[in-house]
């Protein structure tokens, strides 16, 4: 459990296809991040966020490209 007041450290995004990991990327934590994709497809996506006290959580996120 994240203590209250933590600050976060790092925040990365990975892309995973069906031969496994294709992009890892470090991202801001506030704003917004765009992708552009090429054909539809379904994409899995894997946000890491780390925080100061080394506590990590991981989101899996599938998207729906059509």
């Amino acid at each position: 459990m994240v203590s209250s007041g933590v600050a976060v450290s790092s925040v990365q995004l990975a892309s995973a296809g069906e031969t496994g990991l294709e992009v890892i990327e470090a991202i801001s934590e506030l704003g917004t991040s765009q992708m552009i994709f090429a054909r539809p497809d379904i994409y899995t996506f894997i946000l890491t966020v780390t925080f100061q006290d080394g506590v990590k959580r991981c989101r899996h996120v599938r998207v729906q490209v059509i």
